[in-house]
């Protein structure tokens, strides 16, 4: 499988926007549940477990004390320019196989997904940016882990036969 430049790269992004836009729909509008608890009106609101318009981060204004989703939003609309920027700087990487970077390539695909996904989660709970909880800390932690160990495995099988055995059980055949 070879590393098509453009085509993977706008292949990977399109991965990344469509789980943005799929999060976005879930979130509107509002289910039953959601009016349930809360008495006012909220549709349209970025911040979560507070009144939009409180004390803010400088230049973002996300609040410090809350969940904002505009965190979640601001990572979601960059994917379409960060996801190719990482796939540019790989293809400079002179020592890395057109295979090792269509690997990178998803990988951060993946763990930009996830990161996504952590922000939003984060917000949903009423969490600021810079004040999580146990659990959002381990789901972190847990990512973190994952992308690392991704990249390991990319990096290192060919120096590593029992690595690269058990890498190729996850690859998938097309």
């Amino acid at each position: 499988m070879a590393f098509h430049g453009c085509h993977d790269l706008c292949i990977a992004v399109s991965e990344v926007e469509a789980f943005v836009v799929g999060v976005g729909f879930a979130a509107w509008p509002p289910n039953a549940r959601a009016t349930t608890y809360n008495k006012t009106s909220a549709v349209g609101a970025h911040t979560v477990g507070a009144p939009d318009g409180g004390p803010g981060l400088p230049i973002a204004n996300w609040s410090e004390h809350h969940g904002d989703l505009r965190v979640a939003h601001f990572l979601g609309l960059h994917a379409v320019q960060i996801i190719p920027l990482i796939g540019w700087w790989l293809l400079r990487k002179q020592r890395l196989t057109e295979l090792q970077r269509f690997r990178l390539v998803w990988l951060a695909s993946g763990t930009y997904i996830s990161v996504f996904a952590l922000l939003t989660w984060q917000a949903l709970r009423g969490q600021a940016l810079f004040e999580p909880d146990r659990k959002t800390l381990i789901a972190a932690a847990t990512a973190l882990f994952f992308a690392g160990m991704g990249t390991l495995l990319i990096l290192l099988p060919s120096t590593h036969p029992a690595l690269h055995k058990w890498a190729r059980t996850f690859e998938v055949q097309i």
